[in-house]
């Protein structure tokens, strides 16, 4: 007598809430894992983003101001306008994380991603 049968036919499909959880760590991942500014690398965790945009907020109010910038690779003066390109760079990075989060929770919504390895490939890992 065979009071229960089970069939597995691969590994379960997440549901929407946990896809759209994974996305929201991958976009984390992504966004504060730096980028590189003119061959710079550029740390871009949430303190680094902070501190950026201080130094932003600082050079747009006193432009002959120079930055004392510290990087991975040590210790850097940078003009007004090299500030500026650093800050910028980081705001279109941050941003674009989120766009394609954004982007990513909405196909989730209409079914059109459904695994998180569809996830990982559309942020680039």
């Amino acid at each position: 007598m065979v009071l229960f049968q089970w069939q597995v036919h691969g590994a379960r499909a997440a549901c929407a809430a946990e896809l759209i959880s994974y996305a929201a760590s991958t976009r984390f991942t992504k966004e504060t894992g730096g980028i590189e500014v003119a061959g710079s690398p550029i740390a871009t965790d949430r303190e680094s983003q902070a501190m950026i945009s201080g130094a932003f907020a600082l050079v747009q109010a006193q432009p002959d101001t120079t930055i004392r910038f510290k990087t991975p690779t040590g210790f850097v003066a940078l003009t007004a306008a090299q500030m500026s390109a650093v800050a910028v760079s980081v705001a279109q990075h941050v941003q674009a994380s989120f766009g394609l989060e954004a982007d990513i929770a909405e196909q989730i919504e209409a079914g059109e991603i459904t695994t998180t390895a569809e996830i990982d490939a559309l942020f680039g890992g």
